[in-house]
């Protein structure tokens, strides 16, 4: 008989004799994998043997668990690359051919996998997904989006960025006053090339 399983294998089936040709009966039964730690059992010998009942144990391994740790929460524009950190195993394999290092860098937003095992063989699948945030890219600042008696100019103001056209006004400038209602709007570059209409 084994003597330890990962959690959810299959297991063996605990025999009806023992080495010794002794028949007799188990309880429990069978070998449950689908709950981790010790499990205890008794082979009491049928009647009319002259032997003793005996105890047996295994362990059942639970699951490794992966936890991620992150460079960045999201691909930006700013930050074209995210690092992933996995740990909870001993060896990792990652989908998407990244490999099989505990650290990998993604350069597009997707859902990744890694299979995780421990020192005791057990295996599990577990899944990142890394996001693309464009809105941290670029974005227009304003205190206020109604123009009134009170309120004659509305300064415009696009937090990030570095190259600028306003649509609705002509203007390369990061910041802007309006004093006529309407839709404005502007595109913008990053300095590493990364567009944006905000």
């Amino acid at each position: 008989l084994t003597d330890a399983y990962c959690q959810n294998e299959a297991t063996d089936l605990l025999p009806s004799d023992d080495d010794n040709g002794i028949s007799g009966s188990w309880f429990p039964s069978a070998i449950n994998s689908f709950i981790p730690g010790n499990a205890n059992f008794v082979f009491t010998p049928d009647a009319g043997q002259c032997y003793n009942d005996f105890d047996w144990s295994c362990v059942i391994h639970p699951l490794p668990t992966a936890d991620f740790n992150t460079s960045l929460p999201a691909i930006t524009c700013n930050d074209a690359e995210v690092d992933i950190t996995v740990s909870g195993g001993v060896s990792y394999q990652w989908s998407d051919g990244l490999g099989n290092s505990d650290v990998v860098t993604v350069t597009d937003d997707a859902t990744i996998s890694v299979i995780v095992t421990d020192e005791y063989s057990c295996e599990s699948t577990a899944s990142i997904s890394v996001p693309y945030d464009t809105s941290s890219f670029a974005f227009i600042d304003v205190a206020t989006t109604t123009l009134n008696c009170a309120v004659l100019d509305i300064d415009l103001d696009i937090i990030g960025g570095s190259i600028f056209q306003w649509y609705g006004v002509i203007s390369d400038s990061s910041s802007i006053s309006i004093s006529t209602p309407g839709v404005y709007g502007a595109h913008v570059t990053h300095d590493n090339g990364c567009t944006r209409d905000v």
